[in-house]
């Protein structure tokens, strides 16, 4: 919406600043014509008084006029300068907020990153002793079927076979 009036203003201060530089032109062209009248009127020798004199204020009147139009030229262009100050201030501040996010998301993601990759060398090292203690209970379960395999095969137990069976050793 800021945008939309600043474009609205910038056209305003166009139009403005084009009328202010037709009037200056004016005033310069119709102080040229004066002075020329003047000067024309003094090599003639043609001294009215109260023409020259109203030539004279009207030349003054226009060169007045030049300079009031002059300044509101660059008052203009001074108060369009200090618009888009404002608006790239603005924008300077909007991107230093999102800078600033976007930092405070990258510092979390690197956090979250460090944290995951802790929990998967955690992971990992839970694996790896489940691992163990699946070998070792397979080796278990090996050794008691072979028992039981044994026992079966030769139709009895012996006291060997007991002791084994009560206290499974690990690999």
């Amino acid at each position: 919406m800021g945008e939309i009036h600043m474009d609205v203003q910038n056209r305003g201060g166009i139009l403005i600043k084009n009328l202010i530089r037709f009037l200056a032109f004016i005033s310069a062209v119709s102080t040229a014509v004066l002075a020329g009248i003047l000067v024309y009127a003094i090599t003639q020798n043609k001294f009215n008084i109260r023409i020259n004199f109203a030539i004279f204020i009207s030349i003054s009147l226009s060169i007045i006029l030049w300079l009031c139009t002059t300044m509101a030229h660059m008052s203009i262009d001074n108060q369009q300068l200090k618009n888009k100050l404002t608006v790239l201030n603005q924008s300077k501040d909007d991107l230093k907020k999102k800078y600033d996010t976007l930092k405070i998301n990258r510092d979390a993601l690197i956090s979250d990153r460090t944290r995951l990759k802790a929990d998967k060398e955690s992971l990992q090292r839970d694996l790896r002793e489940d691992n163990r203690g699946i070998v070792v209970e397979r080796a278990r379960s090996d050794q008691l079927l072979q028992i039981f395999t044994n026992l079966l095969n030769e139709g009895g137990k012996t006291e060997n076979d007991t002791k084994r069976i009560q206290s499974p050793k690990d690999n």
